[in-house]
């Protein structure tokens, strides 16, 4: 599922040895299956990473704001026993 991984498979499809016309219709065939394979692939990554990483953020973003409320509290307590 990958721009190149699908080019070099379509395009070792249409080096096979073909008469003239065949080979012809072959590379049309290639330049119109790369167009939906890519139009695919780019829906894919779309929802993939753009859609299932907006859902992602919220748990990226809690777990670090956790931490560094509880850094600052520590800094907070220590400050306030070195000043009795």
């Amino acid at each position: 599922m990958s721009f190149v991984g699908s080019t070099g498979r379509m395009i070792s499809w249409a080096r096979h040895d073909k008469g003239t016309w065949a080979a012809a219709a072959a590379w049309a065939a290639v330049a119109f299956g790369l167009l939906l394979v890519w139009t695919f692939l780019v829906g894919w990554y779309v929802v993939i990473f753009g859609l299932f990483g907006l859902f992602t953020i919220p748990y990226r973003v809690i777990p670090r704001h956790r931490r560094k409320g509880l850094h600052t509290q520590q800094g907070q307590l220590a400050t306030m026993q070195a000043r009795r």
